[in-house]
């Protein structure tokens, strides 16, 4: 969320220390701030097509439209997804197979650590190394 954030120049998205993410957030540039959820979302990206699958996933899939013009924004779509936690966390939908599932429709996967060190649980670290066998070219 802080990435994002910083890259569009604006505070788009919610930051916190404790896990402020909770679904799946696409950010894209557009005309005019907007937003919508689920269907819409797989309506403005084709490749989503298929992401009802996944149970309450839609509930959980929103789209955030910002004018910024900052960076190479206008050229980028960015996807901000849950943070990752092990114990007594359990998520709405699957969110392992929705991770992997999106891996596999991205062209660039960046991850990023929370610097208060809550994500370096082994749920984190098994999509990672998962990921990175299967996406290892786009991993960074």
């Amino acid at each position: 969320s802080s990435f994002i954030n910083w890259y569009i120049n604006q505070n788009i998205q919610q930051e916190s220390k404790a896990m402020a993410t909770s679904g799946f957030t696409f950010v894209t540039s557009g005309k005019k701030r907007d937003t919508f959820k689920g269907p819409a979302t797989v309506k403005h990206f084709t490749y989503l097509q298929g992401f009802d699958q996944f149970s309450n996933g839609m509930e959980n899939l929103t789209t955030e439209v910002s004018e910024s013009k900052a960076r190479l924004f206008p050229l980028v779509d960015l996807i901000d997804t849950p943070g990752l936690t092990d114990g007594h966390l359990s998520y709405p939908y699957p969110v392992n197979d929705i991770l992997v599932w999106l891996a596999d429709r991205a062209d660039l996967i960046l991850v990023f650590f929370d610097p208060h060190g809550q994500a370096l649980c082994e749920r984190t670290m098994t999509i990672v190394a998962h990921l990175h066998q299967t996406n290892t070219r786009r991993v960074v």
